[in-house]
């Protein structure tokens, strides 16, 4: 990690992403040494941190709540309405961490699971979706092959039949 923190900063100083570049965020310039780029590892950067070193918040770790959610489309400050529409944009939603307004205690990956399946229900539940759904079975049409069989290529999937996801 320490390797790739330096690398990265090497490649940030080559033209052209040189003059896109206005200051270095995290982990910043005051992380210079070894055992600095190590302490930031480990604990993430404390200038957000009261000393202690704590990985909780961290916005480097992973982020969230950079999509507000707001019960109000109105309000200038809400990014995203609770049925995960984008204000302003037609047939786009967020389904991820950033309508999570802070992260979870431990990792975030269940909760964006989560997220993306309230989701999916969401957009399952629209009234013009009518019988809509993605993963309808329909059976494989028989194609007869050259030894006039009409056997399929392919071994049975489980339970015996055979078919595919159309």
């Amino acid at each position: 990690m320490i390797w790739a923190i330096k690398e990265a900063r090497k490649i940030a100083q080559t033209s052209p992403l040189k003059e896109s570049i206005i200051e270095e965020l995290i982990p910043g310039p005051e992380y210079q040494s070894d055992e600095d780029l190590r302490d930031f590892i480990m604990c993430g950067p404390r200038k957000y941190q009261d000393g202690a070193c704590s990985r909780k918040e961290q916005p480097v770790n992973h982020l969230a709540g950079t999509s507000r959610m707001g019960e109000n489309a109105n309000d200038p400050d809400t990014v995203v309405t609770p049925d995960l529409r984008v204000v302003g944009v037609g047939n786009l939603r967020v389904a991820d961490a950033s309508v999570m307004p802070a992260l979870p205690s431990g990792n975030p990956h269940a909760t964006c699971m989560m997220i993306g399946e309230r989701g999916a229900d969401i957009i399952a539940e629209e009234p013009n979706m009518g019988d809509f759904n993605m993963l309808r079975w329909k059976p494989m049409a028989k194609v007869p092959l050259a030894d006039g069989t009409g056997k399929q290529p392919s071994p049975p999937l489980a339970g015996g039949s055979e078919g595919v996801f159309a």
